[in-house]
């Protein structure tokens, strides 16, 4: 999926009811407190309108991170022609034709297609920080086979099993968690959400009573 811009971000954390309402509160005290000329309404409606400024900057901020996050990790692998053993000889495929149980070559410079388990191979080197956030080059043997869709292989030559492909593999999980959580808020968002709802809440209710106490 592609980043969303700025403006785009900024518009979908606004789509929001405790945002919109801290909207209306904020332009409803700063106008009453400039048609009155009360100072009061006017602080508040500034304090109002300064969390609003602040909930829709860390919404909009973290919105924009996910996009990167997700579109990093879908773009990791491309749909480019790799050697697969089938029938006992090595054949061309893309890597969108590979299955389970496939037997694919694995080789210095190139990226991992999909999950599996190395079955043969001489110095295999991989580097996983694109999932893991680890910056070591790990070493694939024996003792540790298993091989993840993006990652970068960085030395040696072999080949692995298939054994999870596309959305089922470690990689795909990862895309799917990222890509249910564009609208799952965070912690702090959470925190913001219901302090702007509370705040709302109290702040429509004070501008109403102003209203009628001034007027």
């Amino acid at each position: 999926m592609p980043i969303r811009g700025l403006w785009s971000s900024i518009c979908h954390v606004l789509y929001d009811a405790a945002t919109l309402l801290l909207l209306v509160v904020a332009v409803g005290l700063l106008a009453v407190g400039l048609a009155y000329e009360d100072s009061r309404a006017s602080t508040q409606g500034a304090a109002v309108l300064a969390t609003l400024v602040v909930l829709v900057v860390v919404g909009a901020w973290n919105d924009r991170d996910r996009d990167r996050k997700f579109a990093r990790l879908n773009e990791m692998v491309h749909d480019v022609s790799i050697g697969v053993r089938r029938n006992s000889e090595v054949v061309q495929v893309h890597t969108s034709e590979i299955v389970v149980g496939d037997i694919v070559e694995v080789a210095y410079g190139n990226m991992v297609p999909c999950d599996g388990v190395l079955v043969e191979g001489s110095d295999l080197k991989v580097n996983e920080y694109a999932l893991t956030g680890n910056h070591r080059d790990i070493a694939k043997n024996d003792e540790y086979p298993f091989l993840l869709a993006g990652t970068q292989m960085v030395g040696g030559y072999g080949y692995m099993m298939v054994v999870a492909v596309g959305e089922h593999s470690f990689k795909g999980n990862i895309v799917k968690l990222l890509a249910a959580s564009q609208d799952s808020p965070t912690a702090l968002q959470h925190k913001l959400e219901t302090a702007a709802h509370q705040m709302g809440k109290f702040g429509l209710a004070g501008m109403l009573v102003m209203t009628v106490t001034l007027g």
